[in-house]
């Protein structure tokens, strides 16, 4: 197993030492920092694996403790101390502070740990598979995807952790610096003022991640992120959405409806244009012979026995405006002609348990699937996943806003 270094480049020393000095963000602060990778304001990220070492996490990594000791000083501030203020700046910069004024960070050793009014200091005595942490700007680097996903395994529940990991896996980014944002998913609009959520290539997949557990057997919080993990899909495009898909596919025994897993956000060829040269939506697939095909996209395609059926959500800002809604209809009557039916799910029957039990039945109904599920509590246990779910959603800390 590659094991995790630190990279030295380009890092400045502290009082001298010889060492470099370096802030790590980590569990929510990390979880923060990937949410909006791929938004304005976020550095890019070195991840090319020879910049890592294959010594163990923190084998040559000074005491920095006293730098968080030093992150208010009196007088002049000693150069460990400027180093933790500098990053902590850089930190509030990227908007990934949360309300109470703290970040998280790790370190290397447990007695490198101090108490801070503005540091949660976590410790890891693990060797770590190599690309764990990467560095982001000097004297600041965050940890991994994967490995921020472990690490919210000991601090979120198996929906939020799957939510989670259903935002690296996700084609989406969370811009925390856009003022807009502020309350505008209890309104529905996700996001920006626009509806409209920064596009990124997915930072993860299911199977990377697997892959990740797979190395840290002892590693705390593997199994709840191993949990989670099972239910995460790949490739959504909002959080809501990513609520709608673990609702509706999540398994009765977590308080999903148990429906066939569904494939997000992808492509479906059709026969012709959908507005016939007006405003042509298509693009060229990939493969032997690659042509240029008229398609439009499935926000979640579901098959079960020959079956499809097409769910998408809908929230607000998106589907405003008379283009828009002019595209869904031409979209939905496409479907319609290719013979598979187009269910729209919105943000008021995510919300209201009867209507949303209403539509998981139609989608059942229309795919032919019947769940051999029997649990007793059924009910029960979807009403708290669907609050579990939201509430995290909505949450500060989430780095939504």
């Amino acid at each position: 197993m590659g094991e995790s270094g630190i990279d030295e480049a380009g890092m400045g020393e502290a009082g001298g030492t010889g060492h470099p000095m370096k802030m790590i963000m980590s569990h929510i602060t990390a979880a923060r920092f990937w949410m909006a990778y791929g938004s304005s304001g976020f550095p890019r990220v070195r991840n090319d694996e020879a910049a890592f070492g294959r010594r163990p996490f923190g084998s040559d990594m000074p005491a920095i403790a006293d730098a968080l000791a030093a992150s208010a000083p009196r007088g002049e501030a000693s150069p460990r101390g400027r180093v933790a203020e500098e990053a902590f700046e850089r930190i509030g910069e990227l908007g990934l502070i949360g309300s109470d004024g703290k970040v998280h960070l790790l370190f290397a050793r447990q007695g490198d740990r101090r108490r801070s009014k503005r540091v949660v200091a976590h410790s890891c005595g693990h060797s770590l598979p190599a690309g764990s942490i990467l560095p982001v700007a000097p004297s600041l680097s965050v940890c991994s995807p994967a490995l921020t996903f472990v690490q919210l395994g000991t601090m979120l529940p198996q929906s939020l952790l799957a939510i989670f990991g259903m935002q690296l896996c996700g084609i989406h980014a969370v811009d925390p610096l856009d003022a807009n944002s502020t309350g505008e998913i209890e309104r529905g609009l996700e996001g920006r003022r626009d509806g409209a959520l920064p596009n990124r290539a997915a930072l993860m997949t299911v199977g990377k991640l697997s892959g990740y557990l797979d190395l840290m057997p002892g590693l705390t919080g593997r199994n709840r992120a191993l949990s989670a993990l099972r239910l995460v899909g790949e490739r959504s495009r909002s959080p809501m959405e990513s609520v709608a898909f673990l609702l509706l596919c999540s398994p009765p025994s977590v308080g999903g409806f148990g429906l066939p897993r569904s494939r997000l956000n992808c492509t479906i060829e059709l026969p012709t244009w959908l507005h016939r040269g007006i405003d042509p939506i298509g693009g060229r697939l990939a493969g032997e012979g690659a042509r240029t095909v008229p398609y439009a996209e499935a926000d979640m395609l579901f098959s079960y026995r020959g079956r499809k059926a097409i769910v998408d959500y809908h929230g607000e800002a998106p589907h405003e405006g008379e283009r828009n809604l002019h595209h869904d209809a031409l979209r939905a009557n496409a479907f319609q002609d290719l013979g598979i039916p187009n269910f729209a799910l919105t943000k008021r029957q995510l919300f209201d348990d009867a209507l949303l039990e209403k539509a998981a039945l139609q989608i059942a109904g229309c795919l032919g699937f019947r769940s051999r599920s029997r649990i007793e509590d059924a009910f029960a246990r979807r009403r708290r996943f669907r609050r579990e779910l939201l509430s995290g959603v909505l949450s500060e800390w989430w780095g939504i806003r």
